[in-house]
């Protein structure tokens, strides 16, 4: 048990109460919780936004969604699947994940689903993703896609970040939505405090600015309010995001031209 390190997909699980995590996630995301309480908090705001981001899409005609995302399946009708289909019970859903463990959890999860599935997305050039087969497959079968890249863009950094918004974008149909979302930071000196602690990756600085950025350049048309705090999204307006403090997550929801 010494060697065990907490990960990605654990940390969040804990945090969103699914249950794909071992000692080392717990620790850690306790850990977190106790110097942090707002960050916990953040996270399961951003796993809300893409729950309402995806009923958003379906009630607009979308059918078919991808998404990629640190916890790759839920418990409790917290998914994907399960937002889009309480709108479309036709919905189909492809999950993604770099994970192997979170990989594995997914199998089990969402296994016996006839319009679900799991891919391992392995690290490599900003089209690994979209090039998996069964994304392969989905996103231009037919009409409008929508992809959902959740809380993975503070991963990388600045410039990688915009291939992967421009490599989504490419790979989508037109009509089609690229809902994103992404950590901050934020200036203040607990950021840097919050980044050494969070151990399974390096968390990059990033701004809500930044990410208009990569919208923009993918020629994607950001749906109002822009980017924005997820709590508020998708609302009519929003106020600016400013130094929310270490952990606010950012969103937005565009559509491809």
């Amino acid at each position: 048990m010494g060697s065990e390190q907490a990960t990605i997909h654990g940390v969040d699980s804990y945090w969103l109460g699914g249950s794909q995590h071992k000692r080392a996630d717990r620790e850690l995301a306790r850990a977190i919780g106790a110097r942090f309480p707002t960050v916990p908090e953040h996270a399961r705001a951003g796993q809300d936004f893409l729950l309402r981001a995806a009923a958003w899409c379906a009630e607009r005609g979308i059918e078919r969604f991808t998404h990629l995302g640190t916890v790759t399946a839920l418990p409790m009708g917290r998914n994907v699947h399960d937002a889009a289909r309480r709108v479309n019970p036709a919905a189909r859903v492809v999950y993604a994940n770099r994970s192997p463990q979170a990989h594995r959890w997914a199998g089990a999860l969402l296994s016996g689903g006839s319009r679900t599935s799991a891919v391992l997305a392995r690290p490599g050039s900003p089209g690994d993703v979209v090039g998996a087969q069964d994304i392969a497959a989905l996103l231009p079968a037919g009409g409008p896609a929508c992809l959902i890249a959740s809380q993975v863009l503070h991963f990388l950094e600045g410039g990688k970040a915009a291939e992967q918004v421009l490599a989504y974008a490419e790979a989508l149909p037109p009509g089609s939505y690229l809902v994103a979302s992404a950590g901050l930071l934020g200036g203040s000196p607990a950021a840097g405090e919050l980044a050494a602690m969070y151990t399974p990756a390096r968390i990059r600085r990033h701004t809500a600015q930044d990410v208009t950025r990569w919208l923009e350049d993918a020629r994607l048309d950001i749906v109002p309010p822009g980017v924005a705090d997820v709590r508020l999204i998708p609302v009519r307006a929003a106020a600016d995001i400013g130094d929310g403090g270490p952990g606010i997550i950012a969103g937005a929801i565009a559509r491809k031209p």
